[in-house]
């Protein structure tokens, strides 16, 4: 496997999915440091590797050929590698912005919404990152501390959206938007 300068080549992301998909803690981890080494931008790994894959993952768990167990192995392990990421994420110089990323109450699912608290990062924003299930009295009372420039909800579960229908009404109301 060789890594080009800067680009994700099509072998170089199968080889790291089979290894995601069992759980090849180091082969994972070496490919990054790879990609990182050859200079490719933390979006387009975050992009191209992570987003790419764990929605291949969603697909094959949709279509039950892979477990709930491989589906919660493939994340945690994903969530790990950005570990050797944020050194390029949090180098970023500052643009005095800051954004709220929250999950809304009963969400489970955190790992798109702390993606893009990490990409907000990395384009010099402050993120704020809280996590699943956050309750709507806590969120509003955050962003009436904070008063941030900026607010993201995530969901991944369809069963969640009168959820986030409730946030956005909740948060619309309380602050005049």
């Amino acid at each position: 496997m060789t890594i080009e300068m800067g680009v994700l080549t099509e072998n170089t992301y199968q080889s790291y999915f089979a290894a995601l998909l069992i759980g090849e803690r180091q082969k994972c981890q070496q490919i990054l440091k790879d990609l990182l080494a050859a200079k490719m931008s933390v979006v387009s790994i975050y992009e191209n590797l992570f987003k790419r894959s764990l929605y291949q993952v969603g697909q094959l768990w949709e279509n039950n050929r892979i477990s709930v167990a491989t589906e919660h192995l493939v994340t945690a392990l994903t969530e790990s590698l950005f570990n050797l990421v944020y050194p390029h994420v949090f180098s970023q110089p500052r643009i005095g912005k800051s954004v709220i990323l929250a999950c809304v109450p009963k969400e489970m699912h955190s790992l798109g919404a702390k993606m893009a608290a990490d990409l907000f990062e990395v384009y010099g924003w402050d993120s704020l990152f809280l996590g699943t299930n956050v309750p709507r009295k806590d969120l509003i009372a955050m962003i009436d501390d904070v008063k941030p420039d900026a607010l993201g909800l995530s969901l991944s579960l369809y069963l969640n959206m009168g959820s986030l229908q409730k946030t956005v009404e909740a948060v619309t109301q309380t602050f005049s938007i």
